[in-house]
């Protein structure tokens, strides 16, 4: 047999030096990543938390406390038989940072209402301890109550709730909460007037929900069938309140991002502007958040355009004026909820979103687990990314993998993500596939450890002056559809709670079998 000229042998050994080093270059470029400061890893298995089969759990929403723990709230349905739709009870479980407690109904609707509805909890954390919850409920109503967060775990604890509306939209999310120290509390409600045009609502306490303002509408909506939805706001020092909304109309999608403000803690408000509107056949403008970048600089992140873009918008001047929308992630997709803008204990500020890789996009499907995920017809999952200055965002990486299929896609749906002492991330969704709530915690690469600051003594909690409920017991019922233990699921194929060596190992496994063939082909060369 005529043996391979040396010609030949040097182009073979050539490509295999390329291909070798390529494959290096890719791991170690993914090692890098997993390493740079404010990424995300040693992501815990995902978790159902909810354990409620046949029975819905949804809107999960969750509080960092400096105790080192976080409160997780979701709406469940604990009332008639398996199958059946809509939530009817408050569920409460926190994470110590090592387990979750075993979930307790904390609140259950009123029994006067057929449908028994609750959704859309909301909520914030006082600097006496205190949580601050409202939700809504059946029939437009809207409710508030109080608790110590260090007992929040046992339903007696809880104020028993008060009406604070009876013309609440109840769209989605269409009211939120928000707390300036000391002992004033902000929300704005998006209200659903009969014969009458709906309004973006603002009411306050400065007791610490002892008492309450009346409703002073500070937006009116053009129509009777216009309306809130996606309500957000933000509370920055000094006596700044910057809020944001949706609105909707009957088609049921978002047609125009608001913004407002507020300079003297709520007694005025600026005339609301238009961030963007929906032209043509585009598909929305939904899904809005926001956070201050720097003094005076904000930014509002939304959904929608011609599809269902992930965008953003800049202002420099305190919301005066602000830039044209921003493709911000040009390779993700989906209509999923809020993108989740939070700091680390560095000051980091980090943005968490559940997208789907773009449909054309299918050489960025580089990450482990995506092409299994896209395989399964979805490459659904939580995307994180970091601020690096103007209007420069990290490239997005996933969080704990896409999933395995059991759960549904990491991520899921509306998604709720905190971090509890400064490096430690906690996320919350419910899965369109199961309707359960999952959990699961990361570390934040690069950001220091803050120590757990426990209440000493918290103070009783104010006995609020609105309008109490007809009839809602704080009572626990027996639930034998709930099994006493949850239990995690295996990580999904290519987690690795150290990724470093994962891709260490990978490198060597590609290595190996070139360096075999090289050295055999120089060896039986003549």
């Amino acid at each position: 047999m005529k043996k391979p000229s040396n010609k030949i042998i040097t182009l073979l050994l050539l490509t295999i030096t390329i291909t070798v080093t390529t494959i290096v270059q890719a791991r170690l470029m993914l090692l890098a990543n997993a390493q740079e400061p404010g990424s995300i890893s040693s992501c815990s298995a995902p978790m159902n938390l909810s354990n409620s089969e046949g029975y819905s759990s949804i809107d999960p929403f969750l509080i960092a406390d400096p105790a080192g723990v976080a409160h997780l709230f979701w709406a469940e349905r604990v009332f008639g038989s398996p199958g059946g739709g809509g939530t009817d009870a408050i569920m409460y479980s926190k994470w110590d940072g090592t387990n979750w407690s075993t979930p307790i109904d904390i609140f259950l609707s009123p029994r006067d209402h057929d449908n028994r509805k609750i959704t859309g909890v909301r909520g914030v954390l006082d600097e006496k301890g205190i949580i601050h919850l409202a939700w809504m409920g059946p029939d437009n109503t809207f409710y508030y109550s109080t608790g110590r967060a260090d007992q929040a775990g046992m339903a007696s604890a809880w104020d028993k709730p008060y009406l604070l509306a009876e013309d609440q939209a109840g769209t989605q999310y269409s009211f939120d909460i928000a707390y300036e120290p000391p002992s004033t509390i902000h929300i704005l409600y998006g209200t659903s007037r009969e014969n009458d045009a709906s309004s973006v609502a603002y009411i306050h306490s400065t007791d610490a929900g002892a008492t309450w303002s009346d409703p002073e509408d500070i937006f009116l909506f053009s129509g009777l069938d216009r309306g809130a939805s996606n309500i957000r706001m933000l509370v920055a020092p000094p006596n700044h309140i910057y809020a944001t909304w949706t609105e909707w109309d009957l088609s049921g999608n978002g047609q125009a991002i608001y913004f407002a403000k507020s300079i003297d803690s709520g007694k005025t408000w600026s005339v609301p502007v238009v961030l963007d509107t929906r032209e043509g056949n585009e598909y929305e403008r939904d899904w809005t958040n926001l956070a201050l970048l720097d003094k005076n600089q904000l930014v509002v992140m939304w959904e929608g355009g011609f599809r269902a873009y992930p965008q953003a918008q800049y202002s420099y001047d305190d919301g005066e004026t602000w830039t044209e929308p921003v493709d911000t992630f040009p390779w993700l997709i989906a209509d999923n909820g809020f993108t989740y803008l939070l700091r680390d204990s560095t000051g980091r500020l980090h943005a968490f979103l559940v997208r789907r890789i773009r449909e054309g996009s299918g050489d960025v499907c580089r990450f482990p687990g995506c092409a299994q995920a896209e395989a399964r017809g979805s490459t659904n999952t939580l995307w994180h990314s970091v601020w690096e200055g103007g209007t420069i965002w990290r490239s997005p990486e996933p969080v704990g993998n896409f999933g395995d299929g059991k759960l549904g896609d990491i991520g899921g749906a509306f998604s709720t993500v905190t971090f509890i002492e400064g490096n430690k991330l906690v996320a919350a969704w419910f899965s369109y596939l199961t309707q359960e709530v999952i959990v699961m915690d990361c570390r934040v690469n690069g950001a220091v450890t803050e120590p757990a600051q426990p209440w000493s003594t918290a103070t009783a909690t104010p006995t609020p002056t609105a309008t109490p409920t007809p009839s809602l017991p704080n009572v626990t019922p027996e639930l034998p559809y709930r099994a006493s233990q949850v239990e995690a699921v295996p990580p999904a194929s290519g987690q690795n709670k150290n990724p470093g060596w994962a891709i260490l190992v990978g490198t060597l496994l590609s290595i190996i079998p070139v360096a075999g063939f090289v050295y055999f082909r120089l060896r039986h060369h003549v």
